[in-house]
């Protein structure tokens, strides 16, 4: 998208109403009847049941909602309610958090590069690879602006794509988080990759949790991720070839209480260990097409 870019928001009255609030899952009723032996049983019992595999404990995904993006249409299949342009779409609960307010996040994890391999035509998902396969070939598309795209001998699509991992909330007007935050794989892509070095570089500018003073060592090391929480929002942008909305991601505040460092220090030890990963955009042609330029 090299011509000329709109810099400029849209009102608010032109982009979408604001969504619905965030989905609350039900309360569970704790019984008051249940003996206290039975209780001790379940301590002993904790965390049977269910699969500690890395393969079962995959991390959802974060999707950028485009103009395009078949959630927002209402006559598609994937159309989720109250999901417009711009919004910020948490898979798995299928939440929408709105684009102006936007999204608390708690990064977790160093950003990440992965080259994810398709079929061609976006016919559907083959694998990820951790760099570029070295026998891949790059191709001139025959677009507007002859873009160079990367291909396997077979002829299937590869695809960068940088991500972080890390804890996400909706934000109200006054930048406090609705509900609870939970984990999430946050992408970039195409002209998020930008963003997403952006993003990196705040987080290692960032020593005002251990120095808040000022007086910064020498050759001191930069706070961990998790010790600041940063506002993810979407701006509109377009040019002659279409319409997006880019992410953009900015400090909100450090940590509060020893429970939220504790949760961002919990989850990068687990990823960091593979005992949870990154989920993939696996979803069908159709899901993600409107993910093209992202």
């Amino acid at each position: 998208m090299a011509n000329k870019q709109s810099q400029s928001r849209l009102p608010p009255s032109a982009r979408k109403p604001a969504p619905p609030p965030p989905r609350k899952l039900p309360a569970v009723r704790s019984s008051t009847s249940v003996s206290t032996d039975l209780r001790s049983r379940a301590r002993a019992d904790a965390g049977k049941g269910s699969s500690a595999r890395t393969e079962d404990n995959l991390i959802p995904l974060v999707y950028w909602l485009q103009p395009n993006s078949p959630q927002c249409a209402e006559r598609n299949s994937a159309y989720i309610d109250g999901a417009k342009p711009g919004g910020i779409l948490l898979r798995g609960p299928n939440v929408v958090i709105d684009g102006d307010l936007g999204a608390a996040f708690q990064p977790c994890s160093e950003v990440r590069t992965e080259w994810l391999e398709w079929l061609p035509n976006r016919g559907g998902f083959v694998g990820r690879h951790p760099q570029r396969p070295a026998d891949a070939k790059s191709v001139v598309l025959k677009d507007k602006k002859n873009r160079v795209a990367w291909r396997t001998p077979s002829g299937n699509d590869l695809t960068e794509s940088r991500y972080f991992v890390g804890y996400i909330g909706a934000l109200d007007k006054d930048g406090n988080v609705v509900g609870r935050m939970a984990p999430f794989v946050v992408p970039f892509k195409g002209t998020g990759h930008t963003v997403a070095r952006g993003l990196n570089s705040s987080i290692r500018d960032q020593f005002n949790f251990q120095y808040p003073d000022g007086n910064i060592p020498e050759g001191a090391s930069h706070d961990p991720s998790w010790s600041h929480i940063y506002r993810l929002t979407t701006i509109y942008r377009e040019n002659d070839e279409g319409q997006w909305f880019l992410p953009q991601a900015a400090p909100l505040r450090e940590v509060e209480s020893a429970e939220e460092y504790d949760r961002g220090q919990r989850l990068f030890m687990a990823f960091s260990a593979g005992e949870v990963r990154a989920s993939v955009d696996d979803a069908t042609e159709e899901e993600t097409a409107a993910d093209e330029t992202m």
